[in-house]
């Protein structure tokens, strides 16, 4: 079984109504003036004097009629995920234990090797989490081990 979940931003942009996009516009001001720091290629943010500038730069974005993000999930025979492909092409696998539990996670981003992040999640008789074992993906080492506690009487997590 597939599940498709798909989203075109210019359909989006339709449905933005007036009184939305005046709010964008002063949000985009607020923030046009804010914008001094250097950006992640190590240029300033020149150029955004009016709000108009900053959603000029970011209409590139929303005017092509084919931008979508598409989800598309598979499941197996017990409706669990069986695989997750995120818009950017990353795949997300688990893998259940006995009692149909997520018991580890591996993930390939962008079409890269599958790499293991849960190396390990052990569950008590109620089925809550006892410990959770996270690897670095580099190596597959395990790096973190997370210990979950339950109050005796509510069996809420402390």
């Amino acid at each position: 079984m597939v599940s498709l979940t798909s989203f075109t931003t210019a359909q989006a942009l339709r449905r933005t109504s007036a009184s939305t996009s005046k709010a964008i516009s002063s949000k985009c001001l607020a923030a046009s003036r804010s914008i001094t720091r250097p950006t992640r290629i190590g240029k300033p943010a020149e150029g955004f004097t009016r709000p108009d500038d900053v959603l000029d730069a970011v209409a590139i974005l929303f005017e092509a009629e084919t931008a979508r993000f598409d989800t598309k999930t598979t499941y197996d025979a017990l409706n669990r995920v069986a695989s997750k492909t995120t818009p950017d092409g990353s795949v997300t696998v688990p893998a259940y234990n006995e009692t149909r539990l997520l018991e580890q996670l591996r993930v390939d981003v962008r079409g890269a090797t599958p790499r293991l992040v849960i190396e390990n999640i052990d569950y008590d008789a109620r089925g809550q989490r006892v410990r959770c074992t996270y690897a670095n993906p580099d190596t597959e080492a395990v790096t973190t081990h997370i210990d979950y506690t339950y109050d005796a009487k509510t069996f809420r997590l402390i």
